[in-house]
């Protein structure tokens, strides 16, 4: 699972400017949540 995390973020590395902080922010919100709620 972090793995998975770690490769997305990596490969947006490079588009970071093009992310907004907000998209950003909504978006690990969502992962910390995956990660607190057990499939």
């Amino acid at each position: 699972r972090f793995m998975q995390v770690e490769a997305l973020v990596a490969a947006d590395q490079h588009d970071m400017q093009s992310l907004e902080l907000d998209s950003l922010e909504a978006y690990w919100q969502q992962v910390k949540r995956s990660e607190s709620q057990p499939k």
